[in-house]
């Protein structure tokens, strides 16, 4: 049984609470929509966040990487192996690609191309057209294969350079735009966190000019905000944020300020206040259980969405 908790703060207790049940089994994957959350893992699920109201999209089984993409939801199906588009109003599914493992997966308007952005088994960046006529098999493109000793996770489009390009953060590096395109992608480094095969399996959170990255797989894990160098295409300053201990299962800013949430349970969620020097001691907002990942909602309250329940924190209790 899936349930949703919906949390209204008062000082730092819970006033009241609003439990929906839901049908369904444990969640590996999500994504917010406006005023809709969409979750997959066994079946495919949207959720009306105002009211409650969930209604079944898909069957099958699904892995984490996902997205919400014009009337459709991208996920990656497990049995078989394939990358799908998912009809929103009708269920009906259309496949993109066969064979693809990912565990990161955005919309995304490339240089004037416009689908899914994704990491195929976690080294290989690829980019997905929408046919203009939707159908099975989408356009592939191959933007860059990063070969290090460890796995990469963590994607986020953001201009590193400031030249109004959309440049990538994919792992341990970000990746310059080309002018259009058919040219190639350069990759740079800015941390050498690829000891061990999950040492570049990240969470990743961009304000400029502040990038945050913490392991999603690494126990102890190493979770630190890094300062953009003068020169980006050099390493990049590390500042580490001290106590994660459980993986992390979620990072993101609100405003200027930075939510961590640690994966295992039992795991806190933390919220770092931004100061002129970086990042000040975390405070507690929350306790989670075996923790999927978190989203903003109403562009200030905080969704945490586990396994088996969300809890909707209102930005109220961040006070």
């Amino acid at each position: 049984m899936f349930r949703i908790f919906l949390l209204l703060a008062a000082g730092c207790a819970f006033a009241s609470e609003r439990t929906i049940p839901f049908s369904g089994g444990e969640v590996a994957g999500f994504a917010v929509a406006g005023s809709k959350l969409y979750v997959w893992g066994d079946g495919a699920h949207e959720i009306d966040l105002p009211s409650g109201h969930t209604r079944r999209i898909a069957d099958g089984r699904f892995a984490e990487g996902g997205c919400v993409l014009d009337d459709g939801l991208v996920v990656n199906a497990t049995t078989p192996r394939q990358l799908e588009w998912i009809r929103l109003r009708d269920g009906k599914p259309f496949i993109i690609d066969t064979g693809v493992d990912t565990r990161d997966a955005i919309a995304a308007d490339l240089l004037g191309h416009h689908g899914v952005l994704l990491i195929h088994k976690r080294q290989q960046v690829r980019f997905y057209d929408v046919p203009s006529r939707m159908r099975d098999r989408w356009q592939e493109t191959e933007l860059y294969t990063i070969y290090t000793p460890s796995t990469e996770g963590g994607l986020v489009i953001a201009d590193i350079d400031g030249d109004g390009l959309p440049d990538l953060l994919c792992g341990n590096y970000w990746m310059k735009s080309p002018t259009s395109f058919e040219l190639p992608w350069r990759e740079y480094a800015i941390d050498t966190w690829n000891e061990d095969e999950g040492s570049a399996m990240l969470r990743l959170a961009w304000s400029e000019p502040v990038r945050v990255a913490g392991q999603r797989d690494v126990r102890p894990s190493r979770v630190a905000w890094f300062e953009r160098a003068t020169d980006p295409k050099q390493l990049w300053t590390a500042h580490p944020l001290e106590g994660i201990e459980r993986g992390v299962g979620g990072i993101l800013f609100s405003g200027r300020d930075l939510i961590v949430a640690e994966r295992d349970a039992p795991g806190r969620v933390l919220l770092f206040r931004r100061t002129a020097e970086g990042f000040a001691a975390p405070r507690e907002l929350a306790r989670t259980n075996n923790l999927i990942g978190i989203a903003a909602y109403n562009n200030q309250d905080l969704l945490m969405i586990e396994k088996n329940k969300l809890i909707l924190l209102r930005h109220s209790e961040f006070n």
